[in-house]
């Protein structure tokens, strides 16, 4: 059976970009196929498979997000399936807004010291 192992790099399936890449492992297989999609560019044989979840591609979206992984042997057999899940914490737009606005009132905390005085 496949195993999942990193997404962008990281152990922790929880992301907060558009473009999460997918590692793990497999032996003996001839073929990956991830959510009904065989993975184009692995090689029969091969011991790792990557796989792209993206949301302009239409398989990531904010949330939770559902995969099923298995591998097929060259006599058709399918492996077990293993699933995973991707929780995709999408950033707001107003982040970047309320970040700066938090820096606008540190500085106005610094100053009110200097007012008391």
């Amino acid at each position: 059976a496949p195993v999942v192992k990193t997404f962008n790099g990281a152990t922790a399936p929880t992301v907060e970009t558009g473009i999460v890449k997918v590692e793990g492992e497999i032996k003996g297989a001839a073929k990956v196929v991830v959510n009904d999609y065989e993975l184009s560019k692995f090689t029969p044989g091969a011991t790792s498979w990557l796989y792209y979840a993206n949301e302009n591609g239409g398989n990531l979206k904010p949330g939770v997000n559902e995969y099923s992984v298995y591998g097929i042997d060259e006599d058709g057999n399918k492996s077990e399936v293993v699933k995973f899940t991707i929780t995709y914490n999408k950033p707001s737009v107003t982040e970047g807004t309320s970040t700066q606005s938090g820096q606008t009132s540190e500085v106005d905390t610094s100053n009110a010291p200097g007012v008391g005085f």
